[in-house]
């Protein structure tokens, strides 16, 4: 049985701690699915975008490069960020950090399978779109 991380975020507001309870239960009860032990959980209660000012989702990675978790537990790739250059670029991250990526959402399942690999790559083809928008 292998070691999980939950990751969760929530725009920053009264029902945060619900939506984390919330994504917190739907990860453990996915874990479970996937024969998963949840070794830690990380919440970001965030008004930003951008994945560099997530302190939960930095630790994930850090957690999955020291070989502490091998699997990584959101329940929708938009709680990764909003803007999907910014997900491009933190499934990269993870993936040279040696963590799988399960999303309960969007793709659904292993974000790093053979069938998922055609999405990744799709979204890093909006990398220079959203990076040009935001000068």
């Amino acid at each position: 049985m292998g070691k999980a991380v939950i990751y969760g975020s929530a725009k920053s507001d009264r029902s945060s701690t619900v939506e984390a309870e919330k994504q917190f239960q739907a990860g453990k009860e996915y874990a479970e699915i996937h024969q998963k032990e949840v070794f830690n959980y990380r919440f970001d209660i965030s008004s930003s975008d951008q994945t560099d000012q997530r302190p939960g989702l930095q630790a994930v990675l850090d957690m999955a490069a020291a070989g502490e978790v091998d699997t990584v537990i959101v329940s929708d790739l938009s709680k990764i960020s909003p803007s999907i250059a910014e997900v491009a670029k933190w499934l990269d991250k993870a993936k040279k950090s040696g963590a799988r990526v399960i999303s309960r959402k969007g793709c659904g399942g292993d974000v790093f399978s053979p069938e998922n690999q055609a999405l990744a790559a799709c979204m890093r083809r909006f990398l220079p779109h959203e990076e040009k928008q935001r000068r």
